[in-house]
């Protein structure tokens, strides 16, 4: 069991969008808010470059996280989320994937590593060792 820090970004997010970042064919691997026995690494974190966030609602179900963007404001921002995948178990890759307004595009990196295009075919990804 093992957890690894990542960043998600979503550009182009404007209002009442309803946007989904799924861990596919992964056996045993979640999101998480962290490592419970590493008090530095716990926390789920959200920026972004343009001010005031414009979330409505998020949520996070093991493989599934929400985002739902406000009824305010139009213009187009980049929300970054940074996140914790869990592996129950040993894997050599994880494939995420983001479905959604076709106009909001995103990113998907371990920290530290190159980001991925993510989409709606999903996306396969290196685990770092």
């Amino acid at each position: 069991m093992t957890y690894k820090s990542a960043i998600v970004k979503l550009s182009g997010a404007t209002n009442n969008q309803n946007l989904t970042i799924k861990i596919e064919d992964t056996p045993g691997a979640s999101w998480s808010v962290g490592d419970p026995t590493d008090g530095q690494s716990t926390g789920l974190r959200f920026g972004t470059a343009s001010g005031a966030i414009p979330l409505s609602s998020f949520s996070v179900n093991g493989v599934k996280m929400v985002v739902n963007t406000s009824s305010s404001g139009t213009d187009p921002v980049t929300i970054e989320i940074s996140v914790y995948v869990y592996f129950a178990q040993a894997a050599q890759t994880i494939t995420v994937s983001l479905t959604g307004d076709q106009n909001v595009s995103g990113t998907f990196a371990f920290t530290g590593y190159e980001a991925k295009t993510i989409d709606a075919s999903g996306t396969l990804i290196k685990i770092p060792s």
